[in-house]
């Protein structure tokens, strides 16, 4: 008669016990980076449906202002030196809501029923596309800043549900501010006062570029630069048609404004208080990208300098300018986190009708 072994009246020896413990490590080492990808991913992914959102938005607003961009800026705005004061003036303008006058860019109604808008003279920079250092608005503080950070004011969210704090405005992975819209996401309002610091937070920031006359970044054969102000003709602020890109599927039009796939630090401290590093600030950095035909995909630095590489070996020419009052850095290019030097996007060369990529 055989024998029982300690294992049948025992169960497992220690020995075995640890060899156990010993794969479920291995097995959980395995299963959390898969984890965590996939919800990274996730997150991504909400980014490029966002963005597909905002393509369709931008389409129906062509659709019912005859293929125009958005735009906040008065065409012949160029005609009174890019000064909306002036220009109101020269309408005759006793209230910028008044037909024919230049607005202030309108953040929307808010919960208490007051009307919430960038009001002029502290507001003005947030008509041009962009603000450039120096003219029109003399203030080194705001150059950088302009309409093209602020795509959920009016008129571009009457077409995506009707809100400033929309969700379709804000990616996930953009944390700190993701965490404080939050809240304001549930107040069925077009625009929230108690979120009145958060005016500048959307995640997606339109090409400053493309929202100008193609002529401002084009070259001047008078000077033979890139760049040409656009308060110094009168077509300068004229919103380009969709239709003008000349390569759609090349041509950036909305992109993640912060570095938010894998940054490697939170905060530049280039910057007071905690402002991430901006998209063109690393080559690791792969913004989530809107094109003008529109398909969504990441777009990094290191591929727009690498298409501009291409682009100069064989033409002698760029893929965004260095001749504008930015200087040769462009786009806070000084601010980065490593030898990430471009502005694409932000100065693309010819504006509507360049292209940011060959790839």
């Amino acid at each position: 008669m055989m024998k029982s072994t300690y294992r049948s009246q025992h169960g497992l020896t220690i020995l075995e016990v640890l060899v156990v413990l010993l794969v479920l490590v291995m097995l959980t080492g395995l299963a959390l980076p898969a984890i965590t990808a996939t919800t990274c991913d996730e997150l991504k992914n909400v980014s490029i449906r966002n963005l597909q959102s905002l393509h369709f938005a931008h389409t129906l607003y062509a659709l019912d202002w005859n293929d125009r961009q958005v735009t906040w800026a008065r065409d012949d705005l160029g005609a009174f030196d890019g000064d909306v004061q002036a220009y109101n003036r020269a309408h005759g303008c006793k209230d910028p809501f008044d037909p024919g006058c230049q607005p202030p860019v309108v953040a929307g109604v808010d919960c208490g029923g007051t009307l919430q808008a960038f009001d002029f003279p502290q507001g003005a920079w947030a008509v041009q596309p962009i603000n450039f250092p120096g003219p029109p608005n003399q203030s080194q503080s705001v150059a950088g800043l302009g309409s093209f950070r602020v795509p959920n004011a009016r008129p571009f969210h009457e077409y995506v549900n009707g809100r400033f704090f929309d969700p379709t405005f804000y990616a996930p992975k953009d944390a700190p501010v993701f965490e404080q819209v939050l809240p304001l996401f549930e107040q069925d309002c077009e625009f929230v006062a108690e979120g009145a610091d958060l005016v500048l937070s959307s995640s997606y920031v339109l090409s400053p570029a493309a929202m100008f006359h193609p002529s401002v970044l084009s070259l001047d054969p008078g000077t033979g630069l890139f760049w040409r102000a656009p308060w110094e003709f009168a077509q300068g602020y004229e919103s380009p048609s969709v239709s003008q890109a000349r390569y759609p599927d090349r041509k950036s039009r909305m992109i993640e404004h912060n570095w938010l796939q894998n940054p490697a630090e939170p905060c530049n401290p280039s910057f007071a208080g905690c402002v991430p590093y901006f998209f063109n600030h690393s080559s690791f950095s792969v913004p989530m990208t809107l094109f003008y035909d529109g398909h969504v995909n990441g777009l990094s630095p290191s591929e727009a300098i690498r298409s501009e590489h291409r682009v100069f070996a064989q033409t002698g020419n760029r893929l965004w300018t260095r001749d504008t009052p930015f200087g040769a850095n462009g786009y806070f290019v000084e601010n980065a986190y490593d030898f990430a030097q471009t502005s694409f996007h932000i100065l693309t060369i010819d504006g509507i009708l360049g292209r940011d990529t060959l790839e």
